[in-house]
């Protein structure tokens, strides 16, 4: 099963940075029991923050790559599932690279951890099959700042048109 759609970035601790990108989440079904799963994907992100202000600007590439193993149940936890509504709670570990360039530095940092995810899924009209994400990774690596990263998506899901109401 495979979604496509759009994630955005809080970073805690870090005076406000935040960052966007695009979001691809394959997931193989390990259980299948029509209206529930147990399942283990990722949601795989690829973004870019831009700040601009009267102290100067700053760019940033960022990759997000998580490894979950996730609980779905209802709409989108399988094909055949004739739910009108459905989700997902999972955990596992991911790691988070971000390449930062202001203007008078440039570097990179690394951050890996604990990543907890959740959802809802549902179906608009039976023409639009949406996954609504959240997660949370827990910053493992750095000692002294923690910049544990929330997250929200939405993408579409494909292959399920024919399913929801």
């Amino acid at each position: 099963m495979h979604s496509l759609g759009g994630k955005y970035y809080f970073y805690a601790n870090s005076d406000g940075f935040t960052g966007a990108g695009f979001l691809y989440s394959p997931r193989i079904n390990l259980t299948n029991s029509g209206d529930a799963a147990l399942s283990v994907g990722t949601h795989l992100g690829l973004g870019f923050s831009l700040h601009a202000g009267a102290g100067g600007s700053s760019s940033s590439l960022l990759l997000d790559v998580p490894l979950v193993a996730e609980y779905n149940i209802g709409f989108g936890s399988t094909k055949e599932s004739e739910s009108g509504f459905g989700g997902y709670i999972g955990a596992g570990y991911g790691i988070h690279r971000v390449s930062l360039m202001t203007d008078d530095y440039g570097g990179s940092a690394t951050i890996h951890g604990g990543v907890f995810t959740g959802g809802i899924r549902f179906n608009i009209s039976g023409y639009a099959p949406l996954d609504l994400g959240v997660s949370y990774m827990l910053d493992l690596k750095n000692k002294d700042v923690k910049s544990n990263i929330f997250g929200l998506s939405i993408s579409y899901m494909f292959g399920m048109n024919s399913g929801g109401y």
